[in-house]
């Protein structure tokens, strides 16, 4: 059985030894996220009342009858989860066990019948399915008849408590009045504990009404948790986005949640598209001044050879005396570097002869080389 069923009866009747079965705690169905149709629940019918059979001393209980017939009929929204055999419906009662026969072929058609297992915990013991309904049927209206020494009859009884609370697989949902069973040591002790896990679910007429509620807060959930999950989708298609941005080099992709990053990165761009625009400018600026520049005709080389002439300084009457001097100068300046080799000679064993010297008439002095020893 599923962990949430089987709680209890461990810890209450078997000390903690009662274990389920393999792979039981992983098997969540897709109802048992639905509000109303958990693992385990117990529906505390506020406004139910116990009543005796007209040729019996059995109880029955209206309104839990009809509360178990809107919880059907809001367990049947999951068409693939009410399969034949695997639903039962028990109580301690006859007299209740036809009133819900009578009330389900009403509802359902007669079908319903073959469809769904209807019996008493006595007759279903020994037998498991994997969804069950529990009606336990006692409600008093007043303090003197719970308080009286009858109690809560038979259902009070452990073994048959424990038989009927021991058949669900996967879902185990109980109807009873909390009021009235809490006058019991041992179903005191399991309303206390659904109470503790927070599985306890008030239910009042019009119980259509109550499960309605149910439906449509249900699709309400079921719709924020769309949302969510596609605005996660979609924060993650942005957050992609923005990474595809940053590897392009997008100003401000790469900015941190104070938004430093994105501030420094805008302002490069800024700094980037001014300079850009500078260079435009001198581009532009280059580009006018050869717009406006003309080609140039042979009227202004003529202007401009006439401006030589006009500028060129004009020399006065030559001294020959004076130009010979100068004449002079010029020779005797270039003599001494005409007999200056430009080649560096290379160096011989041979000792050199030391050269005379002459002066020349002008004052400057001549080397005159002679040829070394042993050479012709």
């Amino acid at each position: 059985m599923h962990p949430e069923i089987c709680r209890f009866p461990s810890l209450h009747f078997y000390d903690g030894n009662l274990l389920n079965g393999d792979g039981m705690s992983s098997k969540e169905k897709s109802f048992h996220k639905t509000e109303g149709l958990g693992p385990y629940l117990f529906f505390d019918i506020v406004d139910g009342q116990e009543l005796h059979g007209k040729n019996s001393g059995s109880l029955y209980n209206e309104c839990e009858a009809d509360a178990a017939v809107e919880l059907i009929r809001f367990f049947r929204n999951y068409p693939t989860e009410f399969v034949g055999g695997r639903i039962g419906i028990i109580t301690p009662y006859r007299s209740q066990l036809s009133l819900l026969r009578s009330r389900f072929s009403v509802a359902f058609g007669s079908c319903i019948l073959d469809e769904m297992e209807l019996n008493t915990v006595d007759g279903f013991q020994g037998r498991e399915v994997d969804i069950l309904v529990v009606s336990t049927v006692r409600a008093s209206s007043g303090a003197t008849e719970m308080n009286s020494n009858r109690g809560i009859g038979f259902v009070a009884d452990v073994r048959r408590m424990n038989v009927a609370l021991t058949r669900a697989k996967h879902s185990l949902w109980v109807l009873g009045n909390v009021r009235t069973l809490q006058t019991n040591k041992n179903w005191g002790a399991l309303v206390n504990d659904a109470k503790d896990r927070d599985l306890v679910l008030s239910v009042g007429r019009p119980y259509a009404s109550m499960f309605n509620s149910l439906t449509k807060s249900n699709r309400i959930s079921d719709d924020i948790s769309r949302h969510l999950k596609s605005k996660g989708k979609g924060n993650e298609v942005n957050r992609h986005t923005e990474h595809s941005k940053s590897k392009r080099g997008y100003p401000g992709a790469h900015s941190n949640d104070n938004g430093k990053g994105r501030k420094k990165a805008k302002m490069q761009y800024y700094d980037s598209s001014s300079s850009a625009n500078k260079g435009n400018e001198s581009e532009n600026s280059v580009k006018k001044t050869f717009k406006d520049a003309k080609p140039a005709t042979d009227e202004d080389f003529q202007g401009e050879k006439q401006k030589q002439r006009v500028n060129r300084p004009v020399e006065g009457p030559v001294d020959p005396s004076c130009k010979r001097k100068q004449q002079r100068e010029a020779v005797d300046a270039l003599l001494p570097s005409a007999f200056i080799s430009s080649k560096k000679k290379p160096e011989s064993s041979l000792k050199s002869v030391p050269s005379s010297r002459t002066v020349h008439p002008s004052g400057h002095a001549i080397t005159q080389t002679t040829s070394r020893k042993g050479v012709p």
